[in-house]
C-alpha cells in the first residue's frame, strides 16, 4: 500500500499506474496484494493468466483488470464473463475474442501489445495499423489501449530504454494506411490509452512517463533499483 502511493506520487498529475499482481502478487497472496494496491492509488490490476484473474474476482475485486499475454482459446470465453481486459497480439485470438464477445451479447475493450524491443511477444511496430484495423473490423471488440514493455530498464546507464520510449511514442497517432517497411515512424493512427511497463525505470525515466504507467516487482520491494525509496511490504 505505502510502496505504490510513493510511486503514485512520482507520477505526473492525472496519471494511472496499474499494479502487477501475476504470480500470487509475486507470492505475497494476489488478492492481498491487489486490495493493497488499489487502496494505495493503483487504478487498474494486471495479472497473466485467466486463472488469475478470476482469483480476483472470487475475492470481490471489480476493479479493471487487464491480461499481459493472450489466453489460450478454452480460456477466451471465461475471460469475457469476467471482464477481464485481453492483450492482444495475434489475429486468431482477436476473432476469438469477437466471437465471445458477440455470443455474450456485449462489446469488450482491448489493448494491443507493441514489441519495442523486450522480444517476449507483441507486435512488430510496422503491423500495428492493420492490426488496428482488423480490430476496428470486428463487432465486439473496441480498442482501448496500446502499450509496450521495457526490456533492460534496471541497467540505468544502458539507452535501450530511451530508443524503446522513443520508438513506442510514434505509436501515439497512428492513421489507417499500412505501414511500410520497419520504421516505427511510419505508424499513424489514434489510441486513447498507451502506456509502459515501467519496473526499475521509474525514477530514471520520470520524465517520460505517459498518461498511465504500471509497476511490477517494483512496488513490493525494499528499495528499488538504485535510488527509489519505497518501504516494506506493508498490508
Amino acid at each position: 500500500r505505502t510502496n505504490v502511493g510513493r510511486l503514485k506520487d512520482r507520477l505526473r498529475a492525472g496519471a494511472r499506474l496499474l499494479a502487477v499482481v501475476k504470480a500470487d502478487g509475486y507470492g505475497h497472496g494476489a488478492p492481498m496484494a491487489a486490495a493493497a494496491a488499489l487502496e494505495g492509488g493503483a487504478d487498474w490490476l494486471w495479472v497473466a493468466r485467466v486463472h488469475e484473474g478470476a482469483a480476483l474476482r472470487r475475492a470481490g475485486i471489480t476493479s479493471p483488470v487487464l491480461l499481459l499475454a493472450e489466453p489460450h482459446a478454452e480460456a477466451v470465453p471465461h475471460a469475457v464473463e469476467l471482464g477481464l481486459v485481453p492483450t492482444l497480439y495475434t489475429r486468431a485470438t482477436a476473432h476469438r475474442f469477437a466471437e465471445a464477445a458477440r455470443a455474450a451479447e456485449r462489446e469488450i475493450a482491448v489493448h494491443v501489445k507493441v514489441d519495442t524491443g523486450m522480444h517476449r511477444y507483441g507486435l512488430a511496430p510496422p503491423d500495428v495499423a492493420g492490426f488496428l484495423e482488423l480490430i476496428r473490423s470486428e463487432d465486439g471488440l473496441r480498442a482501448e489501449g496500446i502499450w509496450s514493455h521495457f526490456a533492460v530498464a534496471e541497467d540505468v546507464l544502458n539507452p535501450y530504454t530511451r530508443q524503446q520510449f522513443e520508438c513506442f511514442a510514434l505509436q501515439r497517432r497512428l492513421d489507417r494506411r499500412l505501414p511500410q517497411g520497419n520504421d516505427c515512424r511510419t505508424q499513424t493512427v489514434y489510441v486513447p490509452r498507451r502506456y509502459v511497463g515501467f519496473m526499475f525505470a521509474f525514477e530514471r525515466y520520470r520524465t517520460l512517463i505517459l498518461p498511465r504507467t504500471s509497476a511490477g516487482v517494483s512496488k513490493y520491494r525494499d528499495r528499488s533499483h538504485r535510488g527509489a525509496r519505497c518501504s516494506r511490504p506493508s498490508y
